[in-house]
């Protein structure tokens, strides 16, 4: 057989498809297959992650619920504006009932927040270590909310002995008037 530039230009063609496949037909495909994989990795992490996300939540109703409940309970704690004097004359009370002596009462400038106003009210006590021990357990029983952030005690001599002198400054939230 003899060998023309016909047949060597078969043969040449012969050897070129399979590599001009793999460049132009193969590589690419190849390409596409591993971007597709790497999605499909992502999308595979991303499930993971929201199927942990989901096992959390799972009674996230129920958890509103609960908040919703805790938060209502609170404001039912909250007196209205006008029912301020009633604590105050509950927490007087308290002080004349523990046997201490009110030296002072100053209520101080509101506090205006969000949801509700805080009143702060500076006073001075005297008496003896007991009776205002008394006190901050009568106070810490009180309905409504009240915070005591800053007190400060200290002794003061006098005729009949030892009396402890209390500065103390607390706090009577109430709904803010809408």
């Amino acid at each position: 057989m003899r060998m023309g530039i016909r047949e060597f230009i078969f043969v040449l063609l012969l050897l070129v498809t399979p590599v001009g496949a793999y460049f132009f037909l193969f590589e690419p495909r190849n390409e596409q297959i591993a971007q597709a994989n790497e999605e499909m990795k992502l999308k595979r992490e991303k499930l993971k992650a929201l199927q942990v996300a989901h096992v959390h939540f799972t009674d996230l109703e129920k958890e509103i619920k609960r908040l919703n409940q805790t938060v209502d309970a609170f404001e039912a704690k909250l007196p209205a504006e006008g029912d301020v004097e009633i604590i105050l004359k509950q927490v007087t009370d308290l002080v004349s009932l523990e046997n201490l002596l009110t030296k002072r009462i100053k209520p101080e400038k509101e506090i205006w927040l969000s949801q509700y106003t805080a009143m702060p009210i500076k006073m001075t006590l005297e008496g003896h270590f007991d009776d205002f021990y008394q006190f901050l357990l009568g106070f810490e029983k009180l309905q409504r909310v009240t915070r005591m952030p800053n007190w400060k005690i200290y002794q003061k001599k006098s005729k009949d002995g030892s009396v402890m002198v209390a500065e103390i400054e607390f706090r009577i939230f109430y709904e803010n008037a809408r």
